[in-house]
């Protein structure tokens, strides 16, 4: 996304979150549209423990069994560790991490000016995961989602030109975005 885009509409935005400085909105009302769950998580991102290492990039952290998303720092080397993302996605299931990146805005039908990947357990469906309480008690802020996730998801910003990236709340929207509008179809990609 770029860094002058209101993260809600994606038109032109001069209002910048004074306390995370990750958002940027066109106006009040896109700004208390997102307040709702940008709240979650704008105090931990502006109060995040110092970056362990110039190696090391932030996560959003999506647990399957707490209401509220948490912000983590993983080692990316290029890619992100995977026994880190290992540890945390699959916490002692069966089978392995999937990863899924996401190119297209949903809810807004229009391709993603920056890409989210999530990583999640490849067997959810059927390792008897519950579905992700953060995730969902998240979009419900917003409106229904239309996916089913479960299990604990980590979620990484990527560049258009494939760097994995920090996190921001920008990315925490487009998360929401792509949950309530999965499913739907699209043209352009």
């Amino acid at each position: 996304m770029s860094s002058d885009q209101c993260v809600v509409c994606w038109e032109e935005g001069d209002l910048l979150c004074s306390s995370c400085k990750s958002c940027r909105y066109c106006s009040k009302r896109c700004q208390k549209n997102d307040w709702k769950s940008h709240k979650l998580l704008c105090k931990a991102i502006s109060t995040q423990s110092e970056r362990p290492s110039s190696f090391h990039v932030r996560a959003i952290y999506f647990p399957q069994d707490r209401p509220t998303p948490e912000l983590v720092w993983i080692s990316c080397l290029g890619i992100p560790s995977f026994e880190e993302v290992k540890g945390i996605v699959r916490e002692g299931t069966p089978g392995n991490v999937d990863i899924q990146r996401v190119y297209w805005n949903y809810r807004l039908m229009k391709p993603a000016l920056q890409h989210i990947e999530f990583h999640f357990r490849d067997l959810f469906l059927r390792d008897g995961s519950r579905p992700t309480k953060s995730l969902y008690e998240t979009v419900a802020k917003h409106g229904q989602a239309r996916c089913d996730w479960r299990g604990p998801l980590l979620v990484f910003g990527v560049s258009r030109s494939d760097l994995y990236t920090d996190a921001t709340l920008a990315d925490f929207r487009a998360v929401i975005d792509y949950s309530l509008g999965y499913g739907q179809s699209h043209s352009g990609l």
